[in-house]
């Protein structure tokens, strides 16, 4: 009987609590990371690539002049819709450029083998194994890490 009240507190608690609850109080960084499955980590990473996607899509259409728009215009659609997929690479580049979801699950897994990384946000993890695999400048990249690192350290104290 105890068993069953400890279980339907538990239930009710969590019940109240929203995803965006979790989303606020979960750091995305390299200790969330490291307790996700294999196929989380992918589930994560698919997501991030949709909804970077979506809000590059979204941001583009809502951003056009209405004379931009097409009105029932064919070619001018086309058009628009070949702009569009070339913003939207343009957003997905610093985060995928040309790997595949498994290369970049395998990038932030070896990002996160550094314990300084620990606290580095996932989104720069991806962005600093793509810029590894695409052959930039790491001097530069460093840099950036340190900056990162130092930001996390900042605002775990």
């Amino acid at each position: 009987m105890k068993k069953l009240l400890i279980v339907c507190g538990l239930l009710a608690i969590t019940a109240t609590i929203t995803p965006a609850q979790v989303l606020q109080e979960t750091p995305r960084n390299g200790r969330f990371w490291d307790v996700l499955v294999s196929s989380s980590k992918i589930v994560y990473v698919v997501g991030f690539l949709d909804g970077l996607s979506s809000a590059a899509f979204k941001t583009f259409f809502n951003t056009l002049p209405a004379q931009e728009m097409p009105n029932g215009d064919l070619e001018k659609g086309r058009a628009l819709v070949y702009k569009s997929m070339a913003a939207n690479e343009a957003i997905l580049r610093p985060f995928f450029g040309k790997s595949t979801v498994a290369e970049v699950v395998k990038g932030v897994d070896q990002f996160y083998e550094d314990p300084a990384n620990a606290l580095v946000p996932i989104e720069f993890a991806m962005q600093y194994f793509q810029a590894r695999a695409s052959g930039s400048d790491m001097k530069e990249w460093q840099s950036k890490l340190q900056g990162q690192r130092d930001l996390a350290q900042k605002a775990a104290k």
